[in-house]
């Protein structure tokens, strides 16, 4: 008989604290499970995570991103203001709101 598999559910804390540096919370992803296999599925899942970053990074400028670190800007504005305004910079969202 195989040795039974089970993943409860997609890990609960990733934090991405630069480029580099990924943590992930493995104990509320995986139970039961070949650790050998485990640590292969969460290496695939970081990969996936990974790859959705750089997607966004690349549909946003630095700008947008930046404008995101403004207290009560959050992402739905920010994108908003690049998408609507063409405000992709903390440089223009000060022209704009000046004027």
């Amino acid at each position: 008989m195989q040795e039974r598999e089970k993943v409860l559910k997609p890990p609960k804390e990733v934090v991405i604290e630069s480029s580099s540096h990924l943590s992930v919370s493995a104990e509320s992803w995986i139970e039961d499970v070949n650790p050998e296999k485990g640590i292969e599925l969460i290496e695939q899942e970081l990969q996936y995570q990974i790859a959705d970053l750089e997607k966004l990074k690349k549909k946003f400028p630095d700008g947008v991103l930046q404008m995101m670190k403004i207290p009560g800007l959050g992402p739905k504005r920010a994108g908003f203001l690049f998408k609507e305004m063409k405000i992709d910079s903390i440089e223009k969202l000060k022209n704009a709101a000046t004027s």
